[in-house]
């Protein structure tokens, strides 16, 4: 007997985790993806990275053996018609479902501020927007990147490496505030101001308007009068979850498509997974993660709730994020933390400066910065020990001879 017949409405990571999953595991049913992009699923953490500079030509393909063409669709979801177990595309098709899955994404968000959604400004969400930023990062160029998170501070980097001037402009006090704290986020833009990089903290655009004179193709105008001249302004203030489809057709949606533990939706036929998904875990809290590697365990954990193995998706989430010669990590849920513990020193970012969020008496958050790939040995054994939910001692955290990883295991 056949399967049941999955769709999945976008073409990002934890859609393409999701087909490898399925695959991997003998799903005998046919899958569909629909993609509005227009190409099969990509590893999007080059987008702004590697290909803006240079380092990488071409975005990798994720999973090409499995996510053939006659997998997946150039098609745009515009409808999902729950009674009839359908969902209708923009040219009219109606493609039948047994299990339907939401991996839409999210969509940047773009501040009210007149001009940031004019000619002269972009954001980057997909390897076309990075294609055309990338051909606008020429020596001289004069950046000017809006927002101090991850993705702006990435953008700010490979722009000084391919020779462009950048100012970046943070409306808040602190950069990297969502997921570094302060004695952490300060070491990395000690760094960007040492490369040249002028960030400007509490400091949004008031506009962007064009220029009338030849010193730039824009002008970046601040709340003191300040005019920045620009030859492109870069908006990277966060993502909004793309939900507008799943709220037309009734499923519950708070920043974000709500879903339990297995990551089923109010309509048990529908799941969601990836950026567009809010997890409401086992003490009630509920959580949104817009990075790479969660959406990839996301789309790993559906295939196997597909194929008969209901369980709780508990995976504790980790990202990372390379700036110049930096590597930044960061495991588990930083806002979580109301105390930081610090392991290291500023001064020997060889071997790395971390930060561990307690809460309770239990880690909650790890984060870290050092030269090369030191960090990655710590965060991730930081975050078993997120996942084991042990109570803590602070001076263990501080020690640099303490296995992390060792002692969730021996708790």
């Amino acid at each position: 007997m056949a399967g049941p017949q999955v769709v999945v409405v976008g073409g990002g990571p934890a859609a393409a985790a999701l087909v490898h999953g399925l695959h991997r595991g003998g799903h005998e049913g046919s899958v569909v993806v629909l993609a509005g992009e227009g190409c099969t699923p990509y590893d999007r953490t080059a987008v702004s990275k590697g290909l803006l500079t240079g380092e990488v030509p071409t975005a990798p393909e994720l999973f090409p053996e499995v996510l053939t063409a006659d997998v997946v669709r150039h098609a745009d979801v515009v409808e999902i018609d729950r009674a009839a177990r359908e969902v209708v595309t923009g040219d009219d098709d109606r493609i039948g479902f047994d299990r339907l899955v939401l991996a839409t994404g999210a969509a940047p968000r773009v501040p009210p501020v007149p001009g940031l959604d004019g000619p002269h400004a972009s954001t980057l969400r997909d390897a076309a927007e990075a294609a055309v930023l990338a051909e606008r990062l020429r020596p001289g160029a004069r950046l000017v990147v809006v927002g101090a998170g991850l993705i702006g501070l990435e953008v700010a980097a490979a722009a000084r490496t391919r020779g462009a001037s950048v100012t970046v402009l943070e409306a808040a006090p602190t950069a990297l505030s969502r997921v570094l704290p302060t004695v952490v986020s300060e070491v990395v833009l000690s760094r960007h101001a040492a490369e040249g990089i002028d960030v400007r903290l509490g400091t949004p655009p008031s506009a962007v308007v064009s220029s009338s004179s030849s010193s730039g193709q824009a002008v970046v105008v601040l709340a003191d009068g300040t005019e920045l001249p620009a030859d492109h302004v870069l908006v990277a203030t966060g993502v909004a979850p793309r939900t507008d489809l799943a709220a037309a057709a009734g499923l519950a949606v708070d920043d974000g498509v709500l879903v339990d533990e297995r990551l089923v939706t109010s309509d048990p036929a529908i799941m969601a997974i990836g950026d567009v998904a809010r997890v409401r875990a086992a003490d009630g809290t509920t959580a949104r993660h817009e990075a790479y590697t969660p959406a990839m365990a996301m789309g790993q954990h559906a295939a196997r709730t597909i194929l008969g193995e209901p369980t709780r998706f508990v995976d504790v989430p980790w990202s990372w994020s390379d700036q110049l010669d930096l590597s930044i990590q960061v495991a588990g849920w930083p806002d979580r933390a109301d105390r930081w513990v610090l392991r290291g020193s500023a001064e020997d970012l060889d071997a790395g400066l971390f930060a561990f969020g307690v809460r309770d008496g239990r880690l909650v958050a790890a984060t870290g910065v050092s030269r090369g790939r030191q960090v990655g040995r710590i965060v991730r054994g930081a975050q078993a020990l997120v996942a084991a939910g042990l109570d803590v001692d602070d001076a263990a955290l501080a020690d640099p001879s303490t296995d992390l990883r060792r002692l969730a295991r021996t708790g």
